[in-house]
């Protein structure tokens, strides 16, 4: 055989020789056991390979067949010798006797099994030479110490089982202490919010958390947390260690301030997600046996009859009590639990994984040492509140006195990138799919950049590492080892970092085994009957949509299971389409928005565009929340202005094709319903045959329920027009108004003030949805936007934040299902200047309607009578109920009338044959 050229510069082969004290030993064990020492050997060897390996091993033996009773073999004078395999699969359970028989037994049968070298090349008809190239390694080193102790092992101690062999020698022992002769620090004096009390005793002044709703110091941070705290201890009885805290709250500085209030109060906290379904969230607070949630007034008439206790908190810190003195903080044991944090629930019930205080100090303090965390750290929070990254997000930044960055979700899913950017982020923790939408380039206060929840690829590293100011981390890890283990070489799992089980199953921890479920008796069940009992355990939410038989199921080079390559696959596969639980006759797209939308799907979902149909959804054809991240990241940067205001959640809340191409498109359609005209007016008389059913679940994303709809009617062309101008990323049309004042500023005061002036005036509280095909303006009997304050230093300081502010959609970008009307004050801590700041859409006002809202504000502030207007619904539903009747006008008016055109509009249509007559029957 030709030399193999992977072998030039490594070191020949070597004859190892076993240094045995007393063979004599060894023959008495062989024939005590009846087996031979080349079965001894074997599973010596097999053990110790199993320590560098798994627990299943292969390697290759050269044997002799003299050593066994093969008819014909003794008498040939040469060397019956042959390269044999042995594959054994080793339980620590199995007594050394037993896996010695195991062996004998294997080998004994494969004596009967031998093939030649020369047999096996002639059946592979390889021609007449052989040249092998391995690119991987075909051997492992193994120190000569541990070749002979797992033999000496065997000979006396033949009783015990393969788990009790000790084959560590004391070399290893001294390579181990020296390997771990630094654990990381564990402080396990004080738990999490006394380590941030710390931080705010030595830099109040400093930046905790800036959020897209106010900025606050560690002070403000403390100060707020102390009052809420105060509020849960005396007036809703939250003490050390007995009481489970549920927070729903979105995105806000409110997390924080809620989060440490509960942990100042001795108690637990709990985050749910306020977009899970309501059946997870029942059973969430169901296990914790809650009697308090912390939530918002959107949210909170979801929990009245759940929970017994639903206090809202986004609201002025001012509301709870100042303590009196500074909050003594009750003694805590460090073992105590800080945080509950749910799994998905895969298995048909969400576990909680405790979380303790010892734990999460010992992760913050050794994950920032290889973050780089300091008091300079502007930590992106990224992930969400009921994942537990975003404890490292918030908890380890402020541990280490930096300042946590709160960011919107539509800043997240639509301009990342710019977030950083724009907050001056100098560490995120994202997954690798997210990650491939940042150019770290023009990312220059970023230091840090942690990948987790998914595999990295080297084709990403490779791009990355070009980057040498940024930092580029790959982390890893499970719920039950807290945050996350970051490291190339060995992986330490300590005992302060292990969690302390799972909620209300003490017998369920983290050495508790996977069990395999039963087989269903009714092998032959059909589908929609398999899809019912998943049902009965699964939240509809991860119930398949898709089912797709194969043979073999791929496998990633981790071993796990490569879902990608299942769909690369079968995408190529006619037969797919059968299986896909979508309409199969295909609407072609009817407008240039539908076309659009058809080829950037097709292109994502790596599918022929003829397979994509107006009325397809983007997750039953395989879209997932993955690939429509980067989609609408090359949507906006398309120089097609129709998909330029495509947004993450439209696509969410649009799962159609065509429904999703109307919220793009810039012209609205219309539609030709026509309401009888003899009935008085009342509210949701324009919705005809639509249910208030169906317009709730339009607008599912914003927390509304049926009974605080107060009217639903079709938006005019004007509102239209000017909604969707609103929605672009010019904002045209959409109007921000400013209210200038010397003097002092009652903030609070101003606030009430927007507030009534909101709930006076249906226009203002009215969101825009698209539903059937039709843009509606659904009429909410309250909205009680976020109303932040910001201080600046002078009065021009105050006219150039404003201006920003205005750049910045005020931190809450204008999106459909939620009205667009939005405040902000403005003060001056130098001078009496200040500013209150209105957003709204010029379809919600003209110059006459904006004087009256100005008049009902004053009435308002100065506590005089309100004065009544007309409703906007009403005007529109009375508008559609004389529309039989003005049809028929028109139609007398103008029936046999030819449309008059002008030369120039004639001379830019040539093609035009014949004029535009109004027909009646139209």
């Amino acid at each position: 055989m030709p030399k193999d050229q992977t072998t030039e510069g490594r070191p020949p082969m070597e004859m190892q020789v076993a240094d045995l004290d007393d063979i004599e030993d060894l023959h008495c064990f062989s024939k005590a056991h009846g087996v031979t020492i080349a079965n001894i050997f074997q599973l010596a060897w097999a053990l110790v390979l199993s320590k560098y390996t798994c627990s299943e091993v292969c390697f290759g033996h050269i044997t002799s067949t003299r050593s066994v009773d093969v008819v014909g073999t003794n008498p040939i004078v040469d060397a019956p010798v042959n390269t044999m395999v042995t594959r054994i699969t080793l339980s620590e359970a199995t007594p050394i006797e037993k896996a010695l028989q195991m062996v004998q037994s294997d080998s004994l049968d494969a004596f009967s099994h031998q093939i030649p070298l020369s047999d096996i090349l002639a059946t592979l008809d390889l021609g007449g030479g052989v040249c092998s190239t391995h690119h991987y390694p075909t051997a492992i080193l193994i120190p000569d110490g541990r070749r002979t102790l797992a033999v000496k092992s065997f000979v006396k101690n033949p009783e015990k089982t393969l788990g009790n062999m000790q084959i560590i020698t004391q070399e290893d022992l001294l390579q181990f202490h020296e390997w771990n002769n630094q654990v990381p620090k564990q402080d396990t004096d004080k738990c999490t919010q006394e380590v941030v009390s710390s931080q705010t005793l030595a830099r109040p002044d400093a930046m905790a958390d800036c959020a897209w709703d106010g900025n606050l110091s560690y002070e403000e941070l403390e100060d707020s947390a102390d009052r809420l705290a105060y509020h849960l201890v005396t007036s809703l009885g939250v003490d050390v260690g007995c009481n489970k805290v549920a927070l729903c709250l979105n995105r806000s500085r409110w997390v924080i301030i809620s989060q440490l209030a509960v942990l100042k109060a001795g108690g637990v906290v709990v985050s749910v997600d306020p977009k899970h379904p309501l059946q997870r969230l029942e059973a969430i607070l169901k296990d914790i046996s809650a009697n308090l949630i912390l939530t918002t007034h959107e949210y909170s008439s979801r929990f009245r009859d759940i929970v017994a206790h639903v206090v809202e908190v986004k609201v002025s810190s001012k509301k709870f009590a100042r303590p009196p003195g500074r909050l003594q903080i009750p003694h805590q044991d460090v073992k105590s639990t800080a945080f509950l944090i749910y799994t998905s629930g895969s298995t048909g019930t969400p576990k909680g994984v405790v979380l303790t205080h010892v734990s999460l100090m010992a992760n913050f303090l050794s994950h920032g040492k290889a973050f780089g965390m300091s008091p300079v750290t502007r930590s992106i929070q990224f992930a969400s509140y009921t994942f537990i990254v975003s404890i490292s997000d918030i908890w380890a930044t402020l541990v280490h006195g930096g300042c946590v960055c709160v960011i919107l979700e539509d800043e997240i899913m639509n301009d990342l990138e710019g977030t950083i950017r724009s907050y001056r982020g100098t560490l995120s923790q994202v997954t690798p799919t997210v990650a491939s939408l940042l150019d770290l380039s023009k990312l220059p206060s970023l230091r840090t950049l942690v990948l987790g929840g998914e595999a990295v690829k080297p084709s990403m590293i490779e791009e990355f590492v070009k980057e040498a100011a940024v930092n580029v981390l790959n982390g890893y890890g499970l719920s039950e080892f807290v945050v996350g283990i970051l490291t190339t070489d060995e992986g330490a799992v300590l005992a302060a970092v292990i969690e302390a089980g799972v909620s209300q199953t003490p017998a369920l921890d983290t050495a508790a085994r996977t069990q395999l479920l039963p087989m269903q008796e009714d092998q032959r069940q059909a589908f929609r009957a398999l899809r019912k009992a998943l049902g009965d355990v699964l939240p509809s939410h991860i119930i398949p949509h898709l089912y797709l038989p194969v043979a073999r199921l791929p496998l990633s080079q981790s071993g796990k299971l490569f879902r990608k390559a299942i769909w690369e696959d079968l995408q190529q596969s006619p037969l797919l389409s059968s299986y896909l639980l979508v309409d199969l006759a295909k609407t072609p797209p009817s407008t240039d928005a539908e076309r659009y939308l058809r080829d950037m799907w097709a292109s994502t979902l790596n599918l022929p565009p003829s397979e994509v149909g107006a009325n397809d959804e983007f997750f039953a054809l395989g879209g997932d929340s993955l690939s429509a991240m980067p989609m609408v990241a090359k949507a906006r940067r398309s120089s097609n202005t129709l998909l330029n205001s495509l947004t993450f959640a439209d696509i969410f809340r649009h799962r159609v094709l065509s429904k999703l191409a109307a919220v793009v498109a810039v012209e609205r359609t219309t539609s030709g319903k026509v309401t009888a005209a003899t009935e008085e007016y009342r509210p949701f008389f324009a919705l005809g045959d639509i249910s208030i059913q169906g317009i709730q679940q339009a607008i599912a994303p914003m927390p509304a329920f049926p009974e605080v709809i107060v009217n639903v009617v079709p938006t005019t062309d004007l509102q239209a027009g000017c909604g969707l101008a609103s929605l672009h990323k010019s904002r045209h049309s959409l109007g921000h108004i400013s209210l200038s004042g010397t003097g002092p500023c009652a903030i609070d005061r101003w606030r009430e003030s927007c507030l009534k002036l909101v709930q006076a005036h249906e226009i203002l509280r009215t969101a825009y949805v698209f539903h059937q095909g039709q843009l509606l303006q659904v009429v909410l009997e309250s909205f009680c936007p976020v109303i932040p304050h910001y201080e600046v230093a002078s009065k021009q300081e105050i006219e150039q934040f404003t201006r920003d502010l205005m750049m910045r959609d005020m931190y809450n970008p204008p999106r459909l299902g939620r009205p667009f009307m939005e405040f902000a004050i403005i003060t001056s801590s130098t001078c009496s200047h200040h500013q209150i700041l209105f957003r709204l859409s010029h379809g919600e006002y003209d110059a006459i309607g904006f004087s009256y809202l100005i008049n009902t504000l004053r009435s308002i502030h100065e506590g005089q009578p309100v004065p009544e207007y007309h409703t906007f619904a009403s005007y529109v539903g009375s508008l559609l109920q004389g529309k039989t009747e003005s049809l028929g006008y028109w139609r007398t008016i103008l029936d046999g009338y030819s449309m008059p055109m002008s030369s120039n509009f004639l001379a830019f249509h040539t093609r035009l044959s014949g004029t535009v007559r109004y027909s009646g029957g139209a």
